[in-house]
């Protein structure tokens, strides 16, 4: 017989559709079924569809009933009182004053930390990760807005999101809250608020009703500033809708990153190219840009903006020594290392007691967040834990490569030392002969083509003294066949294959080998004679790997192969100029993402070398491909004898 769901239960399922999950996600959290969750909002329609729209929409009847009410015009600083200049420069009391939102440190935090951003010298980019079920929608898209703009009415803000009319609701929220006139109620805690904004700030609405729309706004100026001569004060915009003639103060993109447009590589590049080209470009000198929300996945759009570099001419006294472009705020679910397994407790009445919130406690929201439900989705899964509630890449210790590994250096989680991969002294096409001095044993070329057109083209050196796997370039870009080898009228071979292996023969470093993925190479290679010719004339030995059959082998596969090698340092790659940086920097990135990245290439490619690299030791040998026999069959008596000679 199912438990009888109580009244706290149906509070909470509310509550957590009220800050926006879905009624899966919020039946999940509430420990109720979809068919009850259905069942339930049949009845009460005012929970579903939307709970921004529902709460604007009961805020304009009340408007509606209470009648006009005479509201000051704008009130310059000298003539505000007391509380209303404090509001100006405390964001946490401007939320309790305005809308009686309940502290917790981290959004307080955040609020400041966004305005220190906007106030500082030239544009400002962030990224502001947190969890899920904090509150993050209405403290940026509401509480923070609304406190801009009564700081500075002239500003232009951009409220977007993945959904036109989502952030239609995020703007007409914004709108509701500058013109009531009555306390605002928080549908959370039911607490009223102490004043209006209006009343506090003056009028923002203006006399001009065309200028006060749901998705586009402008407010009532200071003084004699017209407020028809002004660009919208609030625009809201997605991903779809056209905003190229917009120019903003502050943008601020929230839940842009999702499950769906981040699912496929196809999907994330295009996102990645619009992000680049239009949402960063909107951004007016001296502007604040702000990518908000959860992480998704390891290689999301959070991520492609956290590696953005900073050009070369802005690494000055401006940037404070920052190398990157975007400022991470990133507020985890429970801070590890501050956390002595005080998560609450019962009181002598057999009341909870929730622990003090983040920086006093382990748990950044002990209400919104508690212990139960975050052990409950580690427990259920670790890698959504990390990534959703941690706002981590991955869990660290269940990638394919660790950065410990690449960087050197002693592990703090198992105080072992490891030897590192980088080598700052050495750039691409250069040889380490200060570790190898006798040359490398053979060179290879292998290449990973992509059906999104995204090749992964790697020059790898082997040393078999040292057993240094060293990459002497790499080339990860869109390409298409003719651009690895063409053959022009006149009989010269164009392409980036022959680039290299004019390279290898004029640096002393021939090319022995070609590695091609074997569906690529019958489909490009094979059936050229003009390729094959070329590769003959150049001593190059055509090797076609096989990867379906091969990619997951308990012995030849990729968690088999690549993280040894890292692990004891046998990988050399270059970081000792820009252009060694480039030719690594792909390669790693996917090395500490991998499985929990689309994007594969780079990994295929140095497998493919890894894979082959026994038989190549000993003169082009092929190698053995094993059958699929149990394991206990592998290690037994005589079972090499059933491996079969790969073709």
């Amino acid at each position: 017989m199912p438990a009888k769901i109580t009244d706290e239960v149906i509070t909470h399922y509310g509550n957590l559709r009220r800050l926006g999950l879905t009624m899966a996600k919020a039946a999940s959290e509430a420990g109720v079924s979809k068919s009850w969750a259905s069942e339930y909002e049949k009845g009460n329609p005012g929970i579903s569809g939307g709970w921004q729209r529902q709460a604007v929409k009961g805020i304009y009847q009340s408007l509606k009933k209470v009648g006009e009410v005479e509201v000051p015009p704008p009130i310059p600083f000298e003539q505000l009182t007391d509380d209303g200049k404090r509001a100006l420069d405390d964001f946490g009391f401007h939320r309790r004053l305005f809308f009686a939102r309940r502290d917790t440190p981290w959004q307080i935090q955040a609020g400041h930390n966004l305005l220190d951003l906007w106030m500082e010298e030239g544009k400002s980019f962030a990224v502001v990760n947190e969890p899920p079920g904090s509150g993050k929608s209405t403290l940026f898209t509401h509480d923070f807005v609304t406190w801009a703009i009564a700081r500075e009415r002239r500003i232009r803000i951009l409220l977007g999101h993945s959904a036109k009319g989502t952030s239609t609701d995020y703007a007409a929220r914004v709108r509701v809250a500058l013109m009531r006139t009555d306390p605002h109620v928080d549908p959370i805690t039911d607490e009223t608020a102490s004043a209006a904004m209006c009343q506090t700030f003056g009028r923002f609405k203006p006399e001009d009703r065309d200028l006060w729309r749901r998705d586009r706004f402008i407010v009532e100026q200071l003084g004699s500033a017209s407020a028809t001569e002004k660009e919208p004060t609030v625009t809201a915009e997605s991903l779809e809708s056209a905003f190229l003639g917009g120019r903003f103060d502050i943008s601020i993109w929230d839940d842009l990153v999702t499950g769906t447009n981040q699912r496929h590589s196809n999907s994330r590049i295009s996102q990645r190219e619009w992000w680049k080209t239009q949402a960063e470009t909107r951004c007016e000198p001296g502007g604040l840009v702000v990518l908000l929300g959860q992480r998704i996945m390891s290689d999301d759009l959070f991520r492609f903006c956290l590696d953005m570099d900073l050009p070369v001419h802005d690494l000055g006294r401006r940037t404070g020594g920052r190398t990157k472009k975007y400022h991470h705020i990133v507020y985890p679910a429970h801070h590890e290392e501050m956390c002595e397994g005080k998560h609450g407790e019962y009181d002598d009445d057999d009341n909870f007691v929730s622990p003090p919130a983040w920086p006093d406690g382990c748990l950044l929201d002990p209400v919104r967040l508690p212990w139960f439900d975050l052990a409950s989705v580690r427990e259920s899964d670790k890698a959504i834990y990390e990534t959703v509630y941690q706002q981590r890449d991955g869990d660290p210790s269940n990638v394919l490569v660790q950065d410990i590994w690449l960087k050197g250096g002693v592990d703090p989680q198992t105080n072992v030392s490891h030897p590192g991969c980088r080598n700052y002294d050495r750039d691409i096409a250069q040889w380490p002969y200060e570790t190898c001095p006798d040359g490398p044993t053979f060179t290879a070329i292998t290449v990973d083509p992509s059906p999104t057109q995204w090749w992964s083209v790697q020059w790898w050196g082997y040393h078999s003294d040292t057993k240094k796997r060293v990459l002497l370039d790499h080339k990860r870009t869109k390409m298409q066949a003719p651009e690895l080898l063409e053959r022009m009228p006149n009989g010269e071979y164009i392409g980036l294959l022959p680039d290299w292996v004019s390279r290898g023969f004029t640096m002393g470093l021939p090319i022995n080998h070609l590695i091609v993925e074997r569906n690529a190479a019958q489909r490009f290679i094979l059936q050229y004679e003009f390729f094959t010719s070329f590769l003959s004339r150049n001593s190059v030995s055509l090797i076609p790997h096989d990867t379906t059959s091969n990619k997951a082998d308990e012995e030849y596969g990729v968690w088999a192969t690549l993280p040894n090698v890292y692990k004891y340092g046998q990988v050399d790659l270059p970081y000792g100029g820009s252009w060694g940086r480039k030719a690594s920097m792909p390669l790693e990135h996917e090395l500490t993402r991998w499985p929990n990245t689309e994007e594969e290439d780079c990994v295929m490619s140095q497998w493919f070398f890894e894979f082959n690299l026994e038989s190549l030791k000993f003169g082009n040998r092929p190698s053995p491909r094993r059958s699929h026999f149990p394991s206990w069959m592998r290690g037994a008596r005589g079972a090499k004898s059933l491996a079969v000679t790969k073709r």
